[in-house]
């Protein structure tokens, strides 16, 4: 059998360009790019983020991580953020 999907993310729109994502453990956004930059900030939990040669892993205690427009970038919640 297989392991029991992950619940989808939480997405709250706070502002036009602001959004406040809830992620549970084991989430994953696959690779992909935008064509605007993003910034990162993670309140609570851990967040793995992959680009092609480097993966950052994000926390609550650390500073938020700006991703260039049209930079690929996976995603993954290491542990609900």
């Amino acid at each position: 059998p297989r392991p029991p999907r992950p619940a989808p993310a939480r997405v709250f729109a706070l502002a036009p360009t602001r959004l406040l994502v809830f992620k549970p453990r084991g989430h994953v956004e696959p690779r992909h790019q935008h064509d605007y930059g993003q910034t990162l900030t993670v309140l609570s939990g851990r967040l793995a983020v992959d680009f092609a040669r480097s993966r950052r892993v994000l926390g609550d205690r650390d500073p938020p991580l700006r991703i260039a427009a049209g930079r690929p970038h996976a995603t993954r919640a290491l542990s609900s953020v």
